[in-house]
This record gives C-alpha cells, structure tokens and sequence, in this order.
C-alpha cells in the first residue's frame, strides 16, 4: 500500500509543478503584453 501513496505523492508534486511554471509563463506574458499596450497608448498620444 505504500507504493500507492508514493506514486500519488509524486504526481501531485509533478501537476503543481506544472501549474507554477505555467502560472509563471502566464503572469510573464500578461506583463508584457501590459507593457506593450501602454508603449502603444504612449506612442499614440505623442502622436497627438
């Protein structure tokens, strides 16, 4: 019955691993894509 236990714990260590690393590449991608929008918002007004 250990045996079990040891592959469950391992999977759920592998799944959180996983959504860290897609949670990190996520919050990544948002502050980029919110640093390009207000380069363009700052662009658009100079233009201005």
């Amino acid at each position: 019955m250990s045996e079990p236990q040891i592959i469950e714990r391992n999977e759920t260590n592998f799944d959180s691993f996983i959504y860290r690393v897609r949670s990190y590449i996520y919050n990544n991608l948002i502050e980029k894509i919110k640093g390009i929008l207000q380069l363009q918002y700052y662009l658009a007004r100079q233009k201005v």
